[in-house]
């Protein structure tokens, strides 16, 4: 084959990946943000927050998002989520023994609980029993080995509700205390139970027909199997997942008459979020709530839901009780819906809302006398594989990343006004296939003329 034909072929082939690199070159987005601070001694590794201007313009896969240095070399880098080392306290089971046990007047009882040696304060008490559908007051005394007896908790509410609904309270928060020894009073520990079904007689006589009512009445025992005491105890640092509130872009509520539902809409800017917090006026109320996001189905927009859950306040009998989040799977969208099921109970009065979701980072490596800029903003890319999740991973905790802040986003003054999309296809595996199968053709052609080459002159 004439030289001059390869080498044209080979010049074509370098202009191709040429265009290539030209594509994801930092002319190809919109948008930059500069690294604060990013200059270093020495090499060392790296990390900045992604933030909400970054958010609301990065495609679904952030396979935009891209690092360059000030000579528009391309850093490698990973994208994770932030952790953060946090102290965590952990619950610890406190030995105790039942010393005494003793009735007192007004239908009550004292327990007397003594922690074996070397056991710490307890700072939880929960009274384990087996019974439903009670109400109870309980109040506790403790005693240091060198002190007197002291009030811990005066008149404290422990509950069950479970023929109206699935709600229990057994648990009493102890304060901090040197306590060794807790006399626990339980108010009214005998109840009467009513029936679920009723007699009724009829009575005819001279004043008319009459009709009289009775039910059986059960004496019942607060039954206890035991108090089981806890202590907190702090434990090695742990890694945690940073999360932070987003800034939200509008909220609005408003009534379902037709399903008896109140309908709250909240917009973002595409952040990841993960849970989202209601902030009502009402108190005392159980009602269900389901989260939904837009999708599109046969060319219009739907709403498909992605969690549902409880949320309740209770503020009664000197108990507060709440639960107004809504946990769900990381997603991002512009906007949320949040449906509250009032069933016939009033409308409730949703004033504001809160959205909380995962922070994530870029983690790289800096070079000294470099800076460095995010990029974004351009359409048809795949998302580049870095080997970066490795180098960090070899290097363990000596690569503790500096974490640095991105500055403001702002238009970039490279970008050509269109994210060349003449040149998207080369970066596809059916690209990468059609190549090889192209250059091992031609290497096949190659070996035959050749060998017919030699054959001729032989």
């Amino acid at each position: 084959m004439n030289r001059t034909v390869w080498r044209r072929a080979i010049c074509l082939w370098l202009t191709a990946w040429a265009g290539l690199a030209q594509a994801t070159g930092p002319a190809a987005f919109r948008y930059v943000q500069d690294v604060s601070d990013a200059t270093v001694a020495a090499p060392r590794a790296v990390a900045v927050a992604l933030d909400e201007e970054a958010w609301a313009e990065l495609d679904e896969r952030t396979a935009d998002l891209r690092l360059f240095d000030d000579a528009g070399t391309p850093v490698p880098y990973l994208l994770r989520r932030a952790t953060d080392w946090r102290a965590q306290s952990v619950p610890t089971p406190v030995r105790a023994r039942v010393a005494d046990l003793k009735t007192l007047e007004a239908n009550a009882i004292e327990i007397l609980l003594e922690l074996k040696e070397n056991e710490p304060p307890a700072d939880r008490l929960t009274i384990e029993t087996p019974l439903k559908n009670f109400e109870r007051r309980v109040s506790v005394q403790g005693k240091a080995a060198d002190g007197d007896w002291e009030s811990l908790v005066e008149d404290a509410l422990v509950y069950d509700y479970a023929r109206f609904m699935d709600v229990r309270q057994t648990e009493i928060a102890l304060p901090r205390n040197r306590a060794r020894r807790l006399r626990v009073a339980i108010a009214d520990v005998t109840d009467e139970q009513r029936s679920a079904l009723a007699r009724m007689t009829r009575r005819r006589g001279a004043a008319g027909e009459s009709v009289e009512e009775s039910y059986d009445v059960t004496r019942r025992p607060f039954r206890i199997d035991r108090i089981a005491l806890v202590a907190f105890r702090q434990a090695e640092r742990a890694q945690a997942e940073r999360r932070r509130v987003w800034p939200i872009a509008g909220f609005e509520t408003k009534p379902d008459a037709k399903t008896g539902e109140t309908v709250v809409e909240i917009a973002m800017n595409r952040v990841p979020v993960g849970e989202l917090t209601l902030r009502v006026a009402d108190d005392n109320f159980f009602r269900d709530a389901t989260v939904e996001v837009p999708a599109r189905s046969e060319g219009r927009e739907v709403w498909r839901p992605v969690a549902s859950g409880r949320l309740h306040r209770v503020r009664l009998g000197g108990q507060e009780r709440e639960s107004l989040t809504l946990s769900f799977s990381e997603r991002r969208a512009e906007r949320f819906r949040i449906r509250v099921r009032n069933n016939d109970n009033p409308p409730l009065t949703v004033e504001g809302a809160e959205a909380k979701g995962p922070v994530y980072e870029a983690v790289f490596v800096a070079e000294p006398d470099r800076n460095y800029r995010l990029h974004y903003g351009a359409t048809g890319l795949r998302a580049p594989v870095y080997d970066m999740a490795a180098i960090l991973s070899a290097a363990g905790a000596k690569a503790t990343p500096v974490v640095l802040e991105a500055g403001p986003r702002r238009d970039n003054p490279l970008w050509e006004g269109r994210t060349d999309a003449s040149w998207v296809w080369l970066q596809s595996r059916t690209f990468f296939f059609a190549a090889v199968a192209a250059a091992l053709a031609a290497l096949t052609v190659g070996i035959a003329l050749a060998m017919r080459r030699a054959d001729a002159e032989l």
